[in-house]
């Protein structure tokens, strides 16, 4: 996932010496991020598939600039959002983490509704052992990547 590394690395130049960035409202980029949802939808109904990659890499930037933007105002922490988002899904697709694929798609929404009413009433587990799974699982992959 190294195209990831380099957009948060345009996405660090950009909040440091774009002065647009720092000018520009919340609702400009939450504005972007809708608009380019519309241009994909036109995209697929068109079924322009070169023009639906370049809007999608359009919606993942816009994405990322709000994401920006919003670690900038010190709205949220993007290091705690990501850190959140990894214990959320993890744990209502164990599936992905444990390494089967679930087929029923009954199965699936069932174990997605029941933990996301669990989450609800406990909060996020950050230490659910999924979650250690999935970090124990990104540090491997580095490591095998040196």
């Amino acid at each position: 996932m190294q195209w990831l590394s380099w957009l948060l690395w345009l996405q660090a130049r950009n909040r440091e010496f774009n002065g647009w960035f720092r000018e520009s409202p919340l609702e400009y980029y939450i504005d972007g991020a809708e608009n380019e949802i519309g241009e994909i939808r036109k995209s697929l109904a068109e079924e322009n598939h070169d023009e639906l990659e370049l809007e999608v890499g359009d919606l993942l930037w816009d994405t990322l600039s709000l994401i920006n933007r919003l670690d900038h105002e010190w709205l949220i922490n993007i290091d705690h959002v990501c850190t959140r988002a990894v214990a959320k899904f993890a744990e209502r697709m164990p599936y992905n983490v444990e390494w089967y694929f679930e087929w029923d798609m009954n199965k699936r929404h069932e174990i997605w509704e029941k933990t996301k009413k669990l989450q609800k009433s406990r909060g996020l587990d950050e230490n659910h052992p999924l979650v250690q799974k999935v970090w124990d699982n990104i540090k491997e992959e580095i490591k095998e990547k040196k």
